[in-house]
């Protein structure tokens, strides 16, 4: 006891302080708290009011239900899209602006949409808004949960998707159309995929085509091609696909096959194809095609080509057998009447006048010899049996002789002038096609040039254009009665004369030969005429071993 201080005052003064301390410290941290705590509060106010503003001035309808539909909160795209107002969509069941055909499914999902834990559903709905014509919307339902786990609401969004639906419906039509249409026609119809090689759609006139179900057709896949194609068109195809690297968008390809259907039947198809789809790259992704059965036109055209040969054939024999009727009783008529002049009356004819019925004779049979053997030299050039025997000639001296011979038969109102050009002495050619070719060319100049005057016979030796084989080129004009227009494409028909021949003699038969000859040797000839002016025939041959 005696330890204890007798004056405990000033402790007692110095405790109360002490208690007054702390009392303030402690006041003055749940001061902060409190503080702390009011900021939170404000912050997560201001929070919920910039979620609310969202919430609330969202593009699309937000509703908030309890798990029975009834609506307890609604923003303003909402209430704009069921026409109606914010406050009173409060305590709303949300089935009463769905359409009443589509109630009992509405519930029903609803109900499911409770049963369910963390999916969210969607699906469209018909809603009737206040006053105004049904639309069509898509629900987005997602289930609302408290801290504890526990469904509280669900939570809704709502999009007005009738343009959609429009243009779904639209686009519905058009394929309807689309495909109708493509039923319908009488065309096949196809989309072919370049890189599967395959048809990935085809329609129903496949059937009918080739006797194959459009799926029967798709499964076939590449082997389409090879099992119904003829082997002669498989190369076309695979020059079509390489078409296809350069084709415009729109331009259209067109080409013909000889396809065999499931029956053995082999049948001819036409078709158009353009580019459908292109790959990211531009390349062609898939043709779209048509295509149509020709194969009966083609056997019109056959028989009409048949008919028209027929034709042809017959206007053909018609004019030899008129020809022949004239060109071969003429000098026929020359040899019986000059050979009974010779027999009855030999004694009383001078020797002069024997002689020249002789002649008249040997110019007959010439005439006659010279007719049979253009006929034997088409016949043979057409069967392929027309000999062609090429060898080294004296081309210039073979000229030379042509000329004299050409000269000796005109009458001496005729002059030919021969000119040569180049290195014209040796040639590799036929020498008797050759003469054919040069003595029918003269002896036209000659006959069509009935005032006689001048004839211009030149050749012309060098070596082709960009190449070492040489090249005749043999020109010879006349300034006789000409050809005229109408006659030119007619020239190298057998039998055939030009309109303004009259009286003179011929058969129709030399310019035909002289084609003849030049298609062994892989010449060419051409004609520039102008009537009552001259014409000039202008012929080229190769004239080098290596040419052949």
């Amino acid at each position: 006891m005696s330890a204890i201080p007798k004056n405990i005052e000033p402790y007692e003064t110095a405790c109360e302080q002490c208690e007054n301390t702390l009392a303030l410290e402690v006041g003055q941290e749940k001061l902060c708290i409190l503080k702390e705590e009011l900021a939170a509060c404000q912050a997560a106010q201001a929070k919920g009011q910039h979620y609310k503003d969202l919430f609330d001035l969202a593009p699309d309808g937000y509703l908030v239900t309890d798990s029975q539909g009834v609506i307890q909160e609604a923003n303003r795209a909402a209430a704009t899209l069921l026409n109606v107002s914010q406050e009173f969509l409060a305590g709303k069941p949300l089935v009463i602006f769905v359409a009443e055909q589509q109630r009992r499914l509405f519930h029903a999902k609803l109900t499911r949409r409770m049963r369910l834990s963390n999916s969210v559903q969607e699906w469209d709905v018909l809603l009737v808004p206040c006053d105004r014509e049904p639309i069509n919307a898509s629900a987005r339902v997602t289930l609302m949960r408290d801290r504890e786990g526990k469904p509280v609401a669900l939570g809704w969004l709502l999009r007005d998707i009738s343009d959609r639906k429009q243009a779904e419906l639209a686009l519905r039509k058009r394929k309807r159309l689309i495909q109708q249409i493509a039923n319908t026609t009488p065309n096949l119809i196809y989309i072919f995929d370049l890189k599967q090689k395959r048809n990935i759609y085809i329609n129903r006139q496949a059937y009918p085509c080739f006797g194959y179900t459009p799926s029967q057709i798709q499964a076939m896949g590449s082997t389409f091609f090879t099992e119904i194609f003829h082997p002669d068109c498989l190369p076309k195809l695979a020059e079509i696909k390489n078409r296809f690297a350069t084709v415009k968008d729109g331009e259209v390809l067109e080409h013909e096959f000889f396809i065999k259907n499931i029956y053995g039947e082999w049948r001819w198809f036409h078709s158009w194809d353009i580019i459908f789809t292109r790959n990211a790259d531009g390349t062609p992704e898939q043709i779209l095609g048509t295509a149509i059965d020709i194969t009966d036109r083609k056997q019109a055209e056959e028989i009409s080509l048949d008919l028209e040969r027929d034709k042809e054939i017959s206007q053909l024999q018609n004019r030899f057998f008129t020809m022949a009727s004239h060109d071969f009783r003429s000098p026929l008529s020359a040899i019986l009447a000059s050979a009974q002049l010779l027999e009855n009356a030999n004694e009383e004819l001078t020797k002069e006048k024997r002689l020249r019925n002789i002649q008249r004779i040997q110019a007959s049979a010439k005439t006659m010899t010279q007719l049979l053997d253009d006929i034997l030299t088409i016949n043979r050039a057409d069967t392929g049996k027309l000999e062609f025997d090429p060898k080294l000639i004296d081309l210039k001296n073979i000229c030379r002789a042509l000329v004299k011979k050409a000269e000796i038969a005109a009458a001496s109102n005729y002059r030919i002038n021969f000119r040569s050009e180049g290195k014209c002495k040796i040639a590799y050619m036929d020498d008797k096609l050759l003469q054919k070719i040069l003595e029918n060319l003269l002896a036209n100049a000659i006959k069509y040039s009935p005032q006689g005057g001048n004839i211009d016979f030149t050749i012309v030796c060098e070596p082709a254009e960009g190449s070492v084989a040489g090249m005749a080129t043999f020109r010879i004009s006349d300034r006789g009665i000409g050809i005229p227009p109408k006659d030119r494409k007619y020239l190298f028909e057998a039998f055939h004369r030009g309109k303004n021949v009259g009286t003179i003699p011929g058969s129709g038969l030399g310019l035909t030969v002289v084609k003849k000859c030049l298609e062994l040797h892989g010449g060419s000839i051409a004609v520039e005429s102008e009537e009552g002016i001259g014409t000039t025939f202008t012929v080229t041959i190769p004239s080098s071993p290596a040419s052949f």
